[in-house]
């Protein structure tokens, strides 16, 4: 074999390159001389020779791969090897695959093989090649971690994306990347996935909540339309969320947090988490711009919900009814006890009326409840011959009066109705 001569190395026409270095084998396709010394400025050019399809016959541990832009240009009979290459080196344990954008693009991912159980550690990344440029993502499996053997990170404008699973859920965090990458983000985002062995996931959001409506619009409608490969294999894997967090500083326009709780209802029907927290008020929010919230009665399965904005949230006494209703298996509601702006006088909020209504349908699971309450309304329904509810372990009340007097008899009613709980006002 003949070390590639300055001129033509590597030449994607015609030849790929390989190297063995102790037990590393490293393998050229398609890329340039500027981009192979880029990679690997340490190793001098004639420790490559022309690769025609023979493996050395050493037995490497290691391999690094380089697929350059030229890699659809060199022999067929070696491009066709590539996906099988591993299983030809059984020796080996690591694998590092760096990839051209240009040859990812062309859904090169379709025709990898899964990775051998002799692999403890594999990392594929795919960039432009430029050294100072930008890598579109990055994937690892590590066998020796726990409780996530994968983890896989991607840049898009204007959204940062993080995954941590399981090596056979590399494909759906593909699958949905490719998504992903025909959506346009406001800009600022970042979203990190775990996925459990069950295949449930944790969402866990954050900048604005437009991009997060996107993000979970694209994981309803590509997981529904097979746009996301779900299969692996032969063994179908179906993914679903099973909790949501999304933190913002504040809301954009008047009805996009009706639009996100619309979507997280689309996306995850069966959610049994939702973590929803807005730090400031729009510049903008005069009014409140709260009032989707009634799209919660219908995740029927939550176990946890939590929610706080600035203002009280826009709810009705019968609003607290039916969620309590559909949320049969609850164990920890917090709707915004503590609000820190005062509700302005157009806005609807609970009143002490809404009490009665829970001990009606309280749900037996539930040990936390925490609540914003007008008591300068006085109630219109008696209290006498209620039965008061056991169980619930922590009442919190924000209470919204301008008589003293009157906020101590509605934490007064509260402790009556929930003898249990520690009743607090906050």
């Amino acid at each position: 074999m003949n070390p590639p001569p300055n001129s033509t190395f590597p030449n994607p026409l015609c030849d790929v390159w390989i190297a063995l270095i102790e037990n590393t084998l490293l393998l050229v396709l398609g890329a340039s001389r500027s981009q192979l010394m880029a990679y690997f400025p340490r190793i001098p050019a004639v420790l490559f020779f022309t690769y025609h399809g023979t493996l050395p016959s050493s037995n490497p541990t290691n391999l690094i791969i380089l697929l350059g832009p030229g890699f659809y240009h060199i022999s067929r009979s070696i491009q066709s090897s590539v996906p099988g290459l591993v299983a030809r080196l059984p020796s080996l344990t690591t694998i590092d695959a760096r990839i051209h954008e240009s040859i990812w693009s062309k859904r090169f991912a379709d025709h990898l093989s899964p990775l051998p159980s002799s692999i403890q550690k594999a990392t594929i990344s795919v960039s432009d090649f430029r050294v100072d440029g930008t890598e579109l993502f990055r994937a690892a499996f590590d066998a020796s971690a726990s409780p996530f053997t994968t983890s896989f990170s991607a840049t898009f404008p204007g959204l940062n994306i993080g995954f941590k699973g399981l090596l056979a859920d590399l494909r759906f965090m593909l699958g949905l990347h490719r998504a992903l990458a025909a959506v346009s983000f406001t800009g600022g985002s970042l979203v990190k996935v775990d996925i459990d062995n069950n295949r449930l996931m944790a969402l866990d959001m954050s900048g604005r909540m437009s991009d997060a409506q996107k993000f979970l619009n694209v994981l309803r409608v590509g997981t529904a339309s097979r746009l996301i490969s779900l299969s692996f294999g032969h063994q179908n894997r179906t993914y679903r969320s099973n909790s949501v967090s999304i933190a913002v500083r504040n809301l954009d326009t008047p009805d996009e947090f009706g639009r996100f709780l619309k979507e997280v209802v689309y996306a995850a029907p069966g959610l049994k988490s939702l973590n929803i927290h807005v730090a400031e008020l729009s510049v903008n929010e005069a009014t409140p711009w709260t009032d989707g919230i009634r799209a919660l009665g219908d995740l029927r399965e939550l176990v946890r919900v939590s929610i706080t904005h600035p203002r009280p949230l826009m709810l009705l006494d019968a609003d607290i009814a039916r969620f309590l209703s559909s949320w049969t298996c609850a164990e920890h509601i917090s709707l915004n006890p503590k609000p820190s702006h005062a509700f302005p006088h157009v806005q609807r909020v609970l009143t002490t009326n809404a009490l009665e209504g829970i001990t009606q349908r309280f749900p037996h699971s539930l040990r936390y409840l925490g609540l914003y309450l007008n008591a300068d309304e006085a109630p219109v329904v008696g209290f006498s011959g209620v039965t008061p509810q056991r169980g619930l372990a922590v009442l919190e009340l924000g209470i919204q009066s301008s008589n003293y007097q009157r906020a101590q008899e509605v934490v007064r009613m509260a402790q009556t109705l929930f003898p249990d709980a520690r009743v607090a006002q906050v």
